[in-house]
């Protein structure tokens, strides 16, 4: 099943789609407030940003995000993209306040050695790597987030039945519009709240 999905990705996503899945791939990880700089709003198309994206860490630092789908010489094209990251004259960010580079891409030829030095060459200026390849995201899309499959690349791995807790809210909300949304406030019954929440301990 990986395998398919991995050749759904090379073959139906240029730069600016690859992107807009890794993009919900990382929100679906736990990064918040994105800011997708190489992506023309509204569109699948890519523009000039560096980084492609970033967002604020919570100890208020930032995360960079650079994406390929270079299939040759990755290790080159991922420290190129890396020593972008680390060009303040580039982000206009000073290299200490940037807590980590992600690079996000469709290569499995990247070696272990290259791998540890591309790690070796972020964390001399205190910065963490981290490397999203096909084979991750891939097994992240069947085994995790198989609702990004089926809305990023039109495949289905499941009924669609089965949603996190924050994806069905959503998908509830937008669907149905004769009930109440899910995301509705309870307000005015702070002493009803009180007693439940007493009760529930």
């Amino acid at each position: 099943m990986t395998s398919k999905i991995k050749s759904l990705i090379l073959s139906s996503l240029e730069g600016g789609g690859f992107q807009d899945l890794c993009d919900a791939l990382l929100c679906a990880e736990g990064y918040k407030d994105i800011f997708s700089l190489g992506m023309k709003a509204g569109t699948l198309k890519t523009t000039t940003g560096n980084p492609d994206t970033y967002f604020r860490s919570e100890s208020g630092k930032y995360i960079f995000v650079a994406y390929t789908t270079e299939q040759t010489s990755i290790n080159k094209k991922i420290k190129e993209d890396i020593e972008k990251c680390l060009d303040q004259e580039k982000t206009g960010v000073s290299v200490k306040d940037i807590e980590k580079i992600i690079c996000c891409h469709t290569s499995s030829t990247l070696k272990a050695g290259d791998d540890q030095a591309l790690r070796k060459l972020c964390a001399s200026y205190g910065i963490e790597l981290e490397l999203y390849g096909i084979d991750r995201i891939a097994n992240l899309l069947y085994r995790v987030y198989p609702y990004i499959a089926k809305d990023k690349l039109n495949f289905s791995i499941d009924s669609n039945q089965i949603f996190p807790r924050e994806e069905f809210i959503k998908q509830y909300d937008n669907s149905n519009g004769r009930t109440a949304p899910l995301t509705t406030t309870f307000l005015y019954r702070e002493n009803e709240k009180k007693e439940i929440f007493e009760a529930l301990v």
